[in-house]
């Protein structure tokens, strides 16, 4: 028999389907997540800095007042940021990008070869 039956094609549009919704729900997800976390990672960082606070108060009996907790919390996320901003003008995160796809995936390192190899024989 010639060609695919019609059951084969819409198996294979619904698997590309089904695989085109999941990226998109794993993409979304991540997106998602990540926003939260940015919310939840405060939160977390001013009850772990309250409890720092309250622990150096109980053992040490030096006094540190609440109002700097506020300060430390908010000041995380801007040293995050500055931390961030210096990494992407040094270009560190093309160096671990770079190390990711070309290293830790092999298909990659080797199209990447493939690739050098047809310029070497275009470029003769």
């Amino acid at each position: 028999m010639q060609g695919k039956s019609l059951v084969d094609k819409k198996v294979k549009i619904n698997k590309t389907k089904i695989a085109e919704c999941l990226a998109k729900f794993y993409l979304r997800n991540e997106r998602g997540n990540s926003l939260i976390h940015f919310f939840t990672a405060i939160a977390h960082d001013f009850i772990m800095v309250a409890l720092g606070v309250d622990l150096v108060y109980r053992y040490l009996h030096f006094y540190i007042p609440y109002w700097l907790i506020i300060i430390v919390v908010l000041s995380i996320p801007i040293i995050q940021y500055l931390i961030g901003y210096i990494d992407e003008r040094i270009g560190f995160w093309k160096f671990q990008n770079r190390y990711r796809t070309k290293e830790l995936n092999p298909f990659l390192k080797e199209m990447g070869e493939r690739m050098r190899r047809i310029e070497e024989k275009l470029s003769k």
